[in-house]
């Protein structure tokens, strides 16, 4: 690594052991350990490490909040994190158009537009905490936005690194003549494969035309060959959904949409999953921007939370929901029984608990159980049916407390289940299971395996099945020309491993002490207001490495290494503010439970305070503060003056 820090800096680079466990774990069912942690602040950092990694026969995944649920953030390789300096965001055009970097959240994106009137067209539920460079490497969608205002449909221009190096801004007029200058085989090789394209959808591809336009993420962009004549607009399209796998987004340009002045919301209970099921089309015909389903499981995962109100705690068996919204456009008087909110407060707490389901739902999981969230869509007029298909899977391999919510007016549902992999037969289990599931949605419905998560390591055995071999053939042409290395992401979205998606999943286990830590699901909404997320560590990540000295509790020295390093990164830095547990939806306290660690603790950190060594204190308190207001001159002098043991 001497060269890489050499030409990116010793401070860009870490092979410490706290940051390699840290950055181990997404939001997936997936743990794999990078070889080290890089933090690039340039387009310039960017081109040098792809180039040290073809000399060196690296690999790398790219990766901002880590908030992916099917592996596509996690790696083995070089961990690339931009996180922390690819943060700006500029407002064009009175608000029609903002032009953002991957380091930014979805939330303070709009924020910057909530002014104008305006808001970005993809809006997943983890907005607060997702990065722009998820939600367009993804092709991120949710709530209200199908297809219509995804990040596909709604891209303007984007900027992007190719794994040669060679950088292309699609807003500029010229961009297909920097391509030709730049990387001159690209040109006429795109174009081959959009003429190839356009001429195999009269004949194989065409089975593929119902995924090209569906709420579908599995595999590569293929419209792109159908939507754009220029191969630098190709390629722009072509990065959109392909999980860092065919190069770099360093900003990308979005025309925004519209944010609703008046909206209209609901919670509507109904005595059956199936009963829900059958008047979504009704809302759907009616104009409803969102149609949100949840069923029993679903509804007593929030009716646990302290901070639910009492009419919103359903926990009749068998019950289920639907979150229905209107915006700009009043609910039908035929749904006059209904009881409409127009206050935005108490649409504020609909909304939070829709949004927060998926860890309210992890936080009832089994004891050292692994979480696996998975996202499939039909035409919609087929939701009721699938619905059923899919329960009688869970009854069919035993996930009998198996969760279904999601999207209904898209045909959209997620589903969880959860289960522990600590034996060979738990993997084939879920293996066989995952199997029935694509034979139900891709033999049975035509539907899309991915909808909106991503295909990531979970879904990429599968891609072949649902595209067919001729698009498979084509997306593995596109991966070809853009990464003829293989460097970026490997075995996310393509994969000949058959296998992949049972290999290198995370375990779970308890901490070892009664803390709600232990609800954590990793799903990272916790880091955005994190004050020493930008220094060491975030309250995720804090969880994570006390979950890695119990997987690795065999390695004395591993468990040792942690501890001694985690003194300062994960003890001595935390605010203990507790912030984390506000934004949390199950109100998870790492703050608490560095306290408790504080009480408790022998270590080098508490004995500095017991043996009054104020200096080396105060150093720390000064830097870190420091650190917080933006001091860089009082960082960089006092960083020596600390030894750590």
């Amino acid at each position: 690594m001497t060269e890489l820090r050499n030409l990116i800096g010793d401070d860009r680079v870490s092979t410490q052991l706290i940051d390699r466990l840290a950055f181990a774990h997404d939001a997936s069912l997936y743990r794999l350990v990078p070889q080290a942690v890089v933090r690039p602040a340039s387009v310039e950092h960017i081109q040098q490490l792809l180039a040290w990694c073809i000399r060196t026969s690296s690999h790398l995944t790219f990766r901002a909040a880590g908030t992916s649920l099917s592996g596509q953030a996690v790696t083995d390789g070089i961990l690339v994190d931009l996180s922390r300096d690819w943060t700006s965001v500029t407002v064009l055009d009175d608000g029609r158009r903002v032009r953002m970097q991957p380091g930014i959240t979805g939330a303070r994106v709009n924020a910057h537009l909530r002014t104008h009137g305006c808001k970005l067209g993809p809006d997943p539920a983890s907005i607060i905490a997702a990065m722009i460079g998820g939600i367009i490497a993804n092709n991120a969608s949710g709530m209200c936005c199908g297809t219509a205002q995804n990040s596909y449909n709604t891209l303007s221009s984007m900027t992007y690194v190719l794994a040669n190096g060679v950088t292309i801004d699609t807003a500029q007029s010229d961009a297909d003549r920097h391509l030709q200058e730049r990387a001159p085989e690209h040109p006429s090789r795109i174009a081959t494969l959009r003429d190839d394209v356009r001429v195999q959808m009269r004949v194989s591809l065409q089975p593929s035309v119902g995924s090209m336009r569906s709420k579908n993420t599995i595999g590569y962009s293929l419209n792109a060959f159908l939507d754009e004549d220029e191969p630098a607009r190709i390629i722009a399209r072509l990065m959109i959904g392909s999980e860092g796998t065919l190069g770099f987004i360093s900003d990308v340009t979005l025309n925004t949409i519209a944010d609703a002045t008046t909206k209209w919301t609901a919670m509507i209970v109904y005595d059956s999953v199936d009963e829900a099921c059958a008047t979504v089309p009704f809302w759907r015909d009616a104009g409803a921007a969102a149609v949100e389903i949840m069923d029993d499981a679903s509804l007593r995962s929030f009716a646990q939370l302290t901070t639910t109100p009492d009419h919103l705690r359903i926990t009749t068996p068998g019950a289920s929901a639907l979150l229905v919204e209107f915006h700009d456009v009043e609910p039908p008087s035929t749904a006059s029984s209904v009881s409409w909110t127009t206050d935005p407060r108490e649409q504020a707490i609909l909304w939070r608990l829709r949004k927060g389901l998926m860890p309210s739902i992890g936080a009832m999981r089994p004891q050292g159980a692994t979480m696996i969230n998975e996202d499939i869509a039909v035409p919609p007029h087929l939701l009721a049916s699938l619905v059923k298909d899919v329960r009688a899977s869970f009854a069919e391999f035993g996930y009998d407390e198996g969760i279904i919510f999601g999207h209904a007016k898209d045909g959209n549902i997620h589903f969880i289940v959860n289960q522990s992999f600590e034996t060979q037969a738990e993997i084939e289990r879920y293996e066989r299971f995952m199997d029935r599931i694509a034979e139900i949605v891709v033999d049975r419905y035509a539907g899309s395996l991915k909808a909106e998560h991503g295909t990531g390591r979970n879904m990429s055995p599968y891609v072949e099945r649902e595209w067919g071999s001729a698009a498979y053939a084509v997306m593995y042409r596109v991966k070809e020309l853009l990464d003829p290395h293989a460097i970026l992401n490997p075995d996310v979205v393509l994969c000949r491993d058959v296998h992949a998606h049972v290999k290198n999943i995370k375990s779970v286990p308890s901490i070892g002490r009664e803390s709600t830590a232990n609800l954590c699901i990793e799903c990272g909404f916790c880091e955005h207001v994190c004050p020493s997320r930008g220094l060491t560590l975030t309250p995720r990540q804090r969880i994570v490495l006390q979950r890695e000295r119990v997987i690795n509790a065999n390695d004395r020295a591993m468990v040792a290494e942690i501890d001694r390093s985690f003194v300062y990164s994960g003890i001595e830095t935390c605010a203990a503010d507790s912030m984390c547990s506000v934004v949390c939806p199950v109100g998870i306290d790492t703050g608490a439970l560095i306290k408790e660690m504080r009480a408790e603790s022998t270590s080098r950190g508490s004995r500095i305070l017991a043996l009054g060594d104020v200096q080396e204190y105060e150093t720390r308190k000064q830097r870190c503060a420091c650190w917080v207001v933006g001091d860089p001159s009082v960082w960089k002098t006092t960083r020596g003056c600390i030894q750590h043991s």
